[in-house]
């Protein structure tokens, strides 16, 4: 009785054993197979990666897609030709504005240049002497034809003239002589303001003139002529001058007598 108990407990043992075996090798195995794939996953795999460069690749492709649907949208020959017809015209037409400019400043430069070669150079003596005989005939009577120093009245060529020829006279300097209106503009040339000078014209677009005296800075001269309408010979300040006389759309400009003219 003793042995036949014996041998069925070593039965049971046997068979216990197999299946042990056999769960621990699978768990044993599942152990490796999730070991490697967290090795796997943490080493080389990168979701983000993957995600992002499949993104850009999208956006890529729609991106150039746009582009070409947008060139193909905005390209009209004819919007196109006009629009670089208006470029073309604001270029040119701006170059032909500063060319113009341009041509304007050289001939006035030239016209200035050619005005100071030809002007006549005088002394500051002759500018006291100016100021003097300017003095003296203020006040005089008008008279058409009249010469200041024999008639004791005086127009206003005779006038201007007498000044320069009493003028040049203390000065050694040689006058032409007495010339009408139309005479003594066209033998005068243009000057600057801020060279302006005692025995200068003050020159009007209608042509009348009168002469520059008692001057202290281009800002501040008098001008004396013979005013047929006051009848007489007289002296205007500077802010006299500047109700008519200076106004831009009266004044033309200061000139200076040539120098074949005043010597």
């Amino acid at each position: 009785m003793a042995k036949k108990s014996k041998t069925k407990k070593s039965s049971k043992k046997s068979g216990g054993g197999f299946f042990a075996r056999m769960f621990d090798m699978f768990t044993a195995l599942m152990i490796i197979v999730i070991a490697g794939a967290a090795v796997w996953y943490f080493m080389f795999y990168d979701p983000d990666k993957n995600v992002r460069t499949g993104e850009n690749i999208e956006n890529l492709k729609d991106k150039k897609l746009v582009s070409s649907s947008e060139k193909e949208q905005k390209f009209d020959p004819a919007a196109d030709e006009e629009e670089q017809n208006r470029i073309d015209g604001e270029y040119f037409e701006g170059e032909d504005e500063m060319t113009a400019q341009f041509e304007d400043e050289f001939a006035s430069n030239f016209e200035q240049q050619n005005s100071t070669d030809q002007i006549a150079s005088v002394p500051g003596s002759f500018a006291v002497s100016v100021k003097k005989w300017a003095s003296k005939y203020e006040g005089l009577k008008y008279r058409l034809g009249a010469d200041p120093d024999k008639d004791r009245a005086a127009d206003n060529s005779h006038l201007i003239c007498a000044i320069w020829r009493n003028s040049a006279a203390e000065n050694k300097m040689k006058f032409k002589g007495y010339m009408d209106s139309k005479e003594i503009l066209k033998n005068t040339s243009k000057v600057s303001k801020g060279d302006i000078k005692n025995g200068d014209l003050v020159v009007l677009n209608d042509g009348m003139f009168g002469m520059i005296t008692d001057l202290s800075s281009p800002n501040n001269f008098n001008l004396i002529y013979a005013s047929e309408s006051k009848n007489k010979v007289v002296k205007s300040d500077t802010q006299g001058l500047s109700y008519y006389w200076l106004k831009p759309e009266n004044f033309k400009g200061f000139y200076r007598l040539n120098k074949d003219i005043l010597n």
